[in-house]
């Protein structure tokens, strides 16, 4: 209990920290693809794996973190 009680502490003390993000770049794809196993592997999966197709969607984004640091003068 007090290991995680120390756990949640940091990674609360860490969350608290002023973070600025900047987005740089970003992308997105959608592809339909068919999956054609070769006979050999079909024979030997003893027909646990058949050709299939399915649709495959992918995305990201690029970011440059800054931390903010605050100052009183």
């Amino acid at each position: 209990m007090r290991k995680s009680l120390v756990a949640l502490s940091v990674l609360a003390a860490a969350a608290a920290l002023p973070a600025q993000a900047e987005y740089l770049y970003g992308f997105g794809n959608v592809s339909v693809n068919y999956l054609d196993w070769s006979k050999g592997t079909e024979q030997r999966s003893g027909g646990f794996k058949d050709d299939f197709v399915y649709l495959e969607l992918e995305g990201g984004a690029g970011f440059t973190w800054v931390n903010c640091t605050v100052s009183s003068t």
